[in-house]
């Protein structure tokens, strides 16, 4: 044997030794009906009839597109990492920007029809478009007031919140549930982190840029009007080499170019982004700094904050004001992105005196900000300090109220995030779905299984997991993640990490399934239609005593050659077969589970007409 070949079967054993967990009595501490049930999942109808089929069936394929009918209108703006898309021009490949401010691709588009559409409206005064079984992931009030009891070393008893993450709800369950039996507002749905865009080059500093737009002069000359010596003294030292602050006398302040330039290279700028000669009540904000890294957002909000921006004295109520509508809309937009909400308050008209005649101002429109307690809106001093967040918590959006609007064609997405959320209009948090998981769960809550085993072709490394680095545990983790942070979704990370460690819920990989039978367990094989013929019998025929099996596939989305998945071919094989009533046959060497006699025919047929598999 070659001593490349020892090394990797050195790695491999190396491996399967650090993958096997400590054994914990599963008698003892399996996952119960009732913890099962205080995770506060709800199975829908569907996902009912689902369970029902897996558990009076044996073998259960579900081919059918994984976000079906969990669909929006096809003008619902969806965010990308370059900006707003609608539903309808997204396509397989495309990357959408998911909860945790980062961007996800998406793996199906399903075409959903006419749909009828509700429209949700939250407590910032932002609305979205959905179909009634529309997928969102939300807290109830219970949830968020679920709190437990623990003694300090003292002996002084504190109340804390315990971290809950919600549950999935259809919008037709939010809607029954709207309001609490004491009138109150139930929903609220999480708020995206900071979103990640591609940063792009700018000629002028941000922080620069927000000072201009929030108190500076566009027309005639580039300047700006400020009280505070520590804004001038900011953007002095940021401005490039040829262009200074020149006082202008009393608070008027411009930035102009040294004499041995030619022309304001600030000013040709400020042309090319389309903000050149525009009045306080036309400005915006360009698209370029609108969609830009998170650092460059974060100046741009605190020089239009550090101008126009107030704080309450106690520090609790931040605002912006403005007399342009679509820079409030843009600045709205500009928090939400960062992680924040922002609402809407009643526009004003304020009259002033001109040469001793009261005249009709513009109307005024301001803007409330919570942001993250993370991120402050302001780098003035005098201003920074002042702030104080309501809570070291992350503001929240609740669901207000509901309403028919009408039927659309609608359209849904299916994203490869472990979350399965993405951002739709107005940075609201969304979901596609995880079924099968819940179904899993369940047949383990009702000790119809003792196990869950999961697996999925890997066909990034050939199904060869020897090749890549680390020990098992490194190799499975890129494999296995977007399954556990599902289940840490139903039940949480300490009953997930519970059930891993006392391989209640196993991932293995395909590779190493050969010679192994599961007993009493339901497998579920993701991806099927990444594996070949071959690779399914290996996995089907693992199939053990009181065990169920589970096939999820998507036929609209291959990661492998059309021509080298065996999926529909073998979908083809097995149909019609009666997955209740089992045949008997007398061949002995059967000893796994009695299905796999006319299985092992079938495949066999199937060999005997295809000789090159």
């Amino acid at each position: 044997m070659s001593r490349r070949k020892q090394d990797q079967n050195e790695e491999v054993k190396t491996g399967i030794k650090d993958y096997e967990f400590q054994k914990i009595s599963r008698k003892k501490n399996s996952l119960t009906k009732a913890e099962f049930n205080k995770s506060r999942v709800e199975l829908t109808p569907k996902q009912h009839l689902l369970y029902k089929g897996i558990r009076n069936s044996i073998l259960t394929a579900v081919h059918g597109p994984a976000g079906t009918s969990k669909a929006q209108p096809l003008d619902s703006p969806i965010l990308t990492p370059d900006g707003w898309v609608k539903m309808g021009d997204l396509e397989i490949g495309d990357r959408v920007m998911s909860v945790d401010g980062n961007s996800t691709i998406v793996t199906g588009v399903f075409p959903q029809g006419e749909k009828e559409i509700w429209e949700l409206t939250f407590s910032d005064g932002s609305k979205v478009e959905c179909c009634s079984d529309h997928l969102w992931n939300t807290q109830t009030e219970s949830d968020r007031n679920n709190r437990e009891w623990t003694k300090t070393v003292n002996g002084v008893r504190n109340r804390y919140k315990s971290p809950k993450s919600g549950s999935t709800k259809t919008t037709s369950e939010i809607i029954d549930t709207l309001y609490t039996n004491r009138g109150r507002i139930n929903h609220t749905i999480p708020i995206t982190s900071p979103v990640n865009f591609t940063e792009r080059e700018l000629e002028i500093d941000p922080y620069i840029l927000g000072c201009l737009i929030g108190d500076g002069c566009l027309r005639h000359h580039v300047g700006f009007s400020t009280a505070d010596s520590e804004i001038i003294e900011k953007i002095t030292n940021l401005l490039d080499d040829d262009i200074s602050v020149s006082d202008r006398g009393g608070y008027d302040f411009a930035l102009v170019k040294e004499k041995t330039t030619r022309e304001n290279k600030l000013k040709q700028y400020l042309k090319k982004i389309g903000i050149w000669g525009k009045l306080s009540y036309e400005k915006f904000i360009p698209d370029c700094y609108k969609y830009n890294s998170v650092d460059n957002r974060i100046s741009m909000l605190r020089g239009l904050m550090d101008t126009d921006g107030t704080v309450s004295k106690d520090g609790t109520y931040v605002s912006f004001c403005s007399t342009s509508k679509e820079l409030i809309e843009d600045v709205k937009e500009l928090v939400q992105s960062l992680g924040g909400i922002s609402t809407d308050q009643t526009p004003r008209n304020e009259n002033y005196t001109h040469k001793g005649v009261v005249k009709q101002g513009r109307t005024s429109y301001n803007l409330t900000i919570k942001m993250n307690p993370d991120i402050n809106p302001f780098s003035l001093r005098r201003k920074f300090d002042r702030v104080i967040p309501k809570t070291k918590y992350k503001p929240c959006r609740y669901i207000v109220s509901a309403s028919l609007i009408g039927v659309k064609e609608a359209q849904c997405i299916k994203v490869d995030h472990p979350t399965h959320l993405y951002l739709t209009n107005n940075y609201i948090v969304t979901h596609n779905t995880f079924t099968t998981c819940y179904t899993a769960l369940a047949l383990l809550a009702d000790k119809k299984v003792e196990r869950i085993i999961i697996t999925k072709p890997v066909q990034e490394s050939g199904e060869n997991l020897g090749f890549l680095p680390g020990d098992m545990q490194e190799k499975l983790d890129p494999y296995k993640r977007s399954y556990y942070n599902t289940f840490v979704k139903i039940i949480g990370r300490q009953q997930t990490d519970f059930l891993f460690a006392s391989e209640e819920i196993i991932f293995e990989p395909l590779a190493y399934m050969r010679g192994s039978t599961y007993d009493n367990c339901v497998m579920l094989l993701d991806e099927c239609q990444n594996a070949s013929v071959k690779k399914l019998m290996l996995w089907v025929t693992r199939l053990g005593r009181e065990s169920k099996a589970v096939m999820m596939g998507d036929t609209s989305q291959y990661d492998v050659r059309k021509k080298d998945s065996g999926y529909l071919d073998f979908i083809g094989m097995v149909t019609g077969m009666d997955k209740l009533n089992l045949f008997e046959f007398n061949n002995n060497d059967i000893v796994r589970n009695k299905f796999l006699i006319e299985i092992a025919n079938r495949y066999d047929k199937y060999r005997a007409d295809n000789p090159n598999i």
